[in-house]
């Protein structure tokens, strides 16, 4: 059975990690049997260095970047950290299980799933902002103070001071629902063959990386949350329409 290891938080969702979302969605999509292996936000580092699962990035200073997702594969000795390169090894291991590409050909694919991202970060960059709070308050001890210090450093105001600041949070929001605009307009002009998919009648890589974001938001804030009562309702319904078209793969294990 393959480890998932992911961060832990007392968010509704539990699990709020866009890019562990992603992996998630995958391995339950393919019906890969796995397990998630919690750790606390400030031991992240430490852990994966330990288990012997190769750093996902390279700090600015040179020092390796340990991240989560990764996953620890018994059957083949794999360990494998970032979200794009677990979802890569899925298809190449288990070729049996639903294939998670691109429909599409490189280099076409790369460069739209590039454009893809892009519309997403539009305004999840500014969600972030008005829903970090919540997973501060969703941990303890140094991880708490991790994410407070991140949050102070991005957004240049203390989380309870961004919240009381009413204008701010307006402008903020105003941003959100029209960044959200941004992959609503990309999934029109490239849906086809029906479906409420992103790209047509079945799911694809553009639906886990959709459906990632959209983990995050649920598992942050939760479903009879205000937040979420807004966002699903925009651009015709179609976050809450796709929403509930992933949800048969949206448990936790």
């Amino acid at each position: 059975m393959i480890t998932l290891y992911d961060f832990d938080t007392r968010c509704p969702g539990r699990s709020i990690s866009r890019y562990t979302w992603r992996v998630r969605l995958a391995l339950n999509i393919k019906g890969i049997e796995h397990q998630t292996h919690w750790l606390e936000f400030a031991d992240i580092q430490k852990t994966l260095k330990e288990a012997g699962v190769p750093p996902s990035d390279v700090a600015s200073d040179g020092t390796p970047r340990y991240t989560i997702p990764a996953i620890y594969d018994p059957s083949t000795g794999a360990k494998v950290a970032d979200s794009l390169k677990i979802i890569r090894y899925l298809n190449e291991t288990y070729p049996d299980t639903p294939v998670l590409e691109y429909p599409l050909t490189a280099p076409d694919s790369v460069a739209l799933s590039n454009e893809f991202e892009a519309t997403l970060q539009k305004p999840l960059r500014f969600l972030w902002a008005l829903i970090a709070p919540a997973i501060i308050a969703g941990q303890s001890g140094e991880s708490s103070a991790k994410f407070r210090a991140s949050y102070r450093a991005a957004v240049k105001q203390a989380p309870e001071e961004l919240l009381q600041d009413e204008e701010r949070v307006k402008d903020l929001w105003a941003r959100v629902e029209e960044g959200f605009s941004s992959p609503d307009t990309w999934i029109q002009g490239r849906a086809s063959g029906g479906g409420a998919w992103v790209t047509g009648p079945r799911p694809t890589l553009f639906d886990v990386l959709l459906g990632g974001g959209l983990g995050w938001i649920v598992g942050v804030t939760g479903e009879e949350s205000d937040e979420w009562k807004k966002i699903k309702g925009w651009n015709g319904g179609r976050w809450e329409v796709f929403w509930d078209q992933l949800k048969p793969y949206v448990k936790v294990h």
